[in-house]
């Protein structure tokens, strides 16, 4: 069997000792990340964190909206809550999102995560139900401004580093994970 030993250049996994990355590399590569999700947070417009928090928990249900590629984070993000404890249903598409829209009450939370805010899918769909909703999206956009309470932000000048989050994905992951260490706290 063969023992991983560390990440090669490129990030990959290594399983042979003399191309893995020294310790060091290692170490300076998770503060490198650390202080990149610190910079993410900064842009992050938090105003109505409270409030979310409070709708979350005293939601019946949780439903989670995203389609494309903020899917990973409705999945993670839905997933997660039911580890706290919560009742939650990730809605991946619009014959998904049109099933369950028949089943929203009142005492629901249905939850939209987009990057632009600016989805068809989502802002058409979304107006005409009785249950509150919650953004995580982009500064002044459309699904902004339908929403009850929004986590808004602005990455502009966000960079991706790697193919993988070439449609900008891992800031919203990085604002899941601000709204799950809070209810962790509660």
């Amino acid at each position: 069997m063969v023992k991983a030993t560390g990440y090669d250049k490129k990030g990959k996994l290594n399983l042979s000792r003399k191309e893995a990355l020294p310790k060091q590399e290692v170490k300076e590569e998770k503060k490198m990340t650390e202080v990149a999700i610190d910079d993410l947070l900064k842009m992050t417009h938090s105003g109505d964190l409270e409030k979310i928090m409070d709708e979350i928990i005293m939601a019946d249900r949780i439903f989670v909206l995203a389609t494309q590629a903020t899917c990973f984070a409705s999945n993670y993000f839905s997933r997660q809550l039911v580890n706290l404890g919560f009742f939650a249903v990730s809605l991946r598409d619009e014959f998904e999102f049109l099933e369950y829209k028949k089943l929203f009450r009142e005492k629901d939370l249905l939850i939209c995560i987009s990057n632009s805010g600016e989805n068809d899918l989502i802002n058409s769909n979304v107006r005409d139900i009785k249950t509150k909703i919650i953004s995580l999206t982009k500064e002044k956009s459309l699904l902004e401004k339908i929403s009850h309470y929004s986590i808004t932000f602005d990455f502009t000048n966000y960079k991706a580093e790697n193919s993988f989050d070439r449609e900008n994905i891992f800031p919203i992951f990085v604002i899941i994970q601000k709204i799950l260490i809070n209810l962790k706290e509660i």
